[in-house]
């Protein structure tokens, strides 16, 4: 999993050309990050500043291929995305806890200009996980379909399977993590139930549809802080997508599919249309009461499961 994280420029001086340029001057005279903590750093330019009209955006990008030499001499690559929304100049970069100092070091910003790029804002991590369990919900009731006004354009999401879901909680004084993956019934309904009873969500995947993108499987991880700012980073299975970007018209056809360049564009539409778009389709009304409902569902189904697995066992 390449997780990859928002951030946005502050500074007034550059541009999304300008950024570009920087990229590209460098690409061509030498980076001038610290050897021994990025040994081998090169940057190939794989986009030059495209243009996105999406369902409720557009986004001009430009993406970049970066590679490190690691410990035993093996290539190690990244993407970084340079996009503008708007005259809003921001960053997808497949990094997590080092991401801001490798774009302050590949902008040439010291140490003075702490600000200059910051991380996307989000919304607290309580209101995260509420998110995440009104997903859960939504899909575990078959009630998927739901859709929200932008501008004078409707917005469709058809929220169509949990592949996975992570989750941490305070046992006996230690945090334990549980998760529960593929087609297992007893192990995901005793794990869901487990996760609405005790645990803070961290990570959830799912597919879903989103107007003519009809499937994209988008995975989720927040930091799950009570205390310090939320953190989100994400991930996309471009392998698994099917859509208008896979058409000839954006440059793909049949089986001739640059993967590299379709994550792009699915990053940019999970970035800064879906995660910023599904908390408004997905108002919450009566969470507690949702979510009680929901657990007790989920423990029904369980027993019921259960007693099937008795009952079989007893006739063989």
């Amino acid at each position: 999993m390449a997780k990859t994280t928002l951030w946005y420029s502050n500074d007034d001086k550059h541009t999304f050309a300008s950024y570009n340029k920087k990229i590209m001057d460098q690409i061509k005279t030498g980076f001038s990050l610290p050897k021994d903590e990025y040994p081998g750093f090169n940057v190939n330019r794989v986009i030059n500043n495209e243009t996105l009209n999406l369902d409720s955006i557009r986004v001009s990008y430009s993406l970049y291929k970066c590679g490190v030499v690691n410990s035993v001499g093996k290539p190690i690559t990244f993407s970084l995305i340079i996009f503008d929304e708007y005259g809003k100049v921001g960053f997808i970069i497949e990094k997590t806890s080092d991401a801001l100092r490798i774009l302050r070091l590949l902008f040439c910003y010291g140490a003075k200009d702490r600000m200059v790029i910051e991380q996307e804002s989000y919304p607290s991590n309580s209101y995260v996980e509420e998110i995440f369990f009104s997903i859960i919900n939504k899909l575990y009731r078959k009630q998927g379909k739901v859709s929200i006004d932008v501008g004078n354009k409707k917005l469709n999401f058809d929220l169509s399977r949990l592949d996975s879901v992570k989750g941490r909680a305070s046992t006996s004084g230690s945090l334990n993590s549980v998760s529960t993956q593929g087609n297992d019934v007893i192990n995901m309904l005793s794990t869901m139930s487990f996760l609405l009873e005790t645990a803070m969500l961290s990570d959830i995947t799912i597919a879903l549809s989103f107007n003519k993108n009809k499937n994209i499987t988008v995975s989720i991880h927040t930091n799950n802080s009570k205390t310090n700012p939320t953190l989100i980073s994400v991930d996309v299975y471009e392998k698994q997508y099917s859509g208008y970007l896979r058409i000839k018209e954006h440059g793909f056809q049949n089986t001739d599919i640059d993967f590299q360049k379709l994550r792009a564009r699915l990053l940019i539409i999970a970035h800064l249309e879906i995660i910023p778009l599904v908390p408004k389709a997905l108002p919450l009304k009566n969470y507690s009461t949702m979510k009680d409902l929901l657990n007790k569902k989920i423990i029904n189904d369980l027993g019921n499961e259960l007693s099937k697995m008795q009952n079989t066992d007893q006739i063989v």
